[in-house]
């Protein structure tokens, strides 16, 4: 794992830590799967009957990525995103975002660095943290999330997410650390 983690400044304001805390767990997530071929990036938990895989993990960060920025905060319909989100979303049931099997190494980190750039983009362009979502979300009775509790939604959804890719990589190569 050679990608550098982004330093994350002891003090600063309440935007950039965020960003940087999120940042952070994003990089530590995209390195698990430095070096892998897409045999590894499928490997199962030996003994466990998840079907997680790194493969799929990131595949699942990457479909909640483009979930939180472009379909809550941004209200953009399915029709208007980009594969494998728009086909997949379109699924009558099923976790199909969890389902990785299929998908290459390469197209599971491209899915994963453009959902992320496009997080991005869509965030920046929020003048300020209280900015709502333009779609509700949350069950049952839907509310309009502001942009400081998507972030720290995400924080939390990878801090749950890199336990399960530390223990996958550690048995597909024996690889720890950060």
């Amino acid at each position: 794992m050679t990608t550098p983690l982004p330093a994350i400044a002891p003090a600063s304001d309440e935007r950039s830590t965020l960003t940087s805390f999120l940042d952070f767990q994003r990089t530590a997530a995209r390195r698990k799967t430095e070096g892998l071929d897409d045999q590894q990036l499928h490997t199962r938990l030996a003994g466990h009957p998840s079907t997680m895989s790194i493969g799929a993990i990131i595949k699942h960060l990457a479909s909640c990525e483009t979930w939180w920025a472009r379909g809550c905060f941004a209200g953009q319909d399915v029709e208007e995103l980009d594969e494998p989100w728009r086909s997949g979303w379109q699924q009558p049931e099923g976790d199909w975002e969890w389902e990785a099997d299929a998908d290459s190494g390469e197209d599971l980190r491209a899915w994963f660095d453009k959902a992320i750039a496009n997080a991005n983009s869509t965030y920046s362009a929020a003048p300020t943290l209280d900015e709502l979502s333009v779609r509700a979300w949350g069950s049952p009775t839907p509310a309009h999330v502001n942009l400081r509790w998507i972030l720290v939604h995400l924080i939390e959804e990878y801090a749950r997410h890199l336990g399960h890719l530390d223990l996958l990589r550690e048995q597909v190569d024996g690889a720890t650390g950060d």
